[in-house]
């Protein structure tokens, strides 16, 4: 067995043994993390905005579902840091993922993504876990779009043109968008493809869980001439810095036209009143792949992956060969290193129970 080998196995073994819990009294190392990996805005007159909307958010949070986000501790501050949270009853998110580029970044996050897939027991009603991935990077797309391992079964796998918010209210961009009528609740959900109805289904409500912190309400966007829906709408509303890039407060766009294009759709929904504020997520007919995917200021391609239940073994493999490759990367020196590190760490009660603990694997 390769020192690599041994290496993952101790993350497999025990991997919330590695892992800080986030509570109040480490949120500053949080933010911190955040803002050196790029989470946080760059002015300072809205950092502080920023740091006071996440406390905020994060202390209600932690309070009523306490470890759904971990960091990795490397020294004296946090390496690395990943989330977990049910988007629908049917549905557990892997979110906010981050890491700095070191070796013991790259271990304590793949400790956080088998931790992830652990939460699928905590919510046993739920039937997938979900990640997304920008496109333009090759080691996430590893984890779930193209698995060094063989494809997971049966995994639900979409793109979306993940959209930044419009330029806000404005008279005239309003008035120009008039053709087009937005109204809570309406119909159209027979007229979307099978993998847009699929998704939908997956995301039309919100988890009992999540209430007091999370809504979902049916939209439909009509031409009043024609009276014919353009656009199925899942408004997901949710409290501020919920997630690192808030995909609990986007609106889920479903066209009905596979042949519009999904970026003249952008520009149409963004002048109405309705969404001329919010970030989309729109659900694209057809997949796109490296060579065409982009990445604007003011939209990007993604991906979205629900893997079943009955896939997580394929799941933990994938993540497993990906973490390998980038963890692979490193020196055998620096790989011992860590493993020594990792060997001096006493089996303490906290972790033997399998709970977060407090304990740095790096120095």
């Amino acid at each position: 067995m390769t020192l690599l080998s041994r290496l993952l196995d101790k993350a497999v073994e025990c991997p919330r043994g590695y892992l800080v819990q986030r509570e109040y009294r480490n949120y500053e190392a949080f933010l911190n993390l955040y803002e050196r990996i790029g989470y946080a805005p760059s002015l300072p007159e809205e950092l502080q905005l920023w740091n006071e909307r996440s406390v905020d958010t994060w202390s209600h949070l932690d309070s009523e579902l306490p470890g759904t986000y971990t960091g990795g501790q490397s020294g004296d501050q946090l390496a690395s840091g990943a989330g977990t949270l049910p988007m629908s009853p049917s549905i557990v998110y892997g979110h906010s993922w981050c890491m700095e580029k070191t070796l013991d970044a790259a271990f304590t996050l793949y400790c956080q993504a088998l931790y992830s897939l652990e939460w699928m027991d905590r919510f046993p009603a739920a039937s997938h876990w979900a990640g997304s991935y920008v496109y333009g990077k090759r080691f996430v797309k590893l984890l779930q779009r193209e698995p060094l391992t063989a494809k997971i079964p049966d995994q639900l796998g979409f793109d979306v043109l993940r959209c930044k918010p419009g330029l806000g209210h404005h008279p005239e961009r309003i008035h120009s968008a008039d053709s087009l009528v937005v109204e809570e609740g309406g119909s159209g959900e027979t007229e979307l493809s099978s993998v847009c109805r699929a998704v939908f289904t997956h995301l039309s409500c919100a988890h009992p869980a999540m209430y007091r912190f999370h809504t979902v309400r049916q939209f439909a966007v009509e031409c009043p001439r024609t009276h014919c829906v353009k656009a199925v709408v899942l408004m997901h509303e949710a409290r501020p810095e919920l997630t690192a890039i808030n995909i609990f407060s986007r609106a889920w766009v479903f066209p009905t036209d596979d042949t519009e294009s999904p970026i003249m759709l952008m520009d149409t929904l963004q002048k109405t009143e309705m969404l001329c504020d919010k970030s989309l997520e729109i659900v694209m007919h057809q997949r796109v792949s490296d060579s065409t995917a982009l990445v604007t200021d003011r939209y990007a391609h993604a991906f979205w992956a629900f893997a079943p239940r009955s896939s997580l073994s394929d799941l933990r493999e994938s993540f497993r060969a990906a973490f390998g490759e980038l963890m692979g990367k490193y020196s055998l020196d620096e790989l011992d290193k860590l493993y020594s590190r990792l060997a001096e760490l006493s089996l303490s009660p906290a972790r033997a129970q399998g709970e977060p603990s407090d304990r740095s694997v790096g120095r």
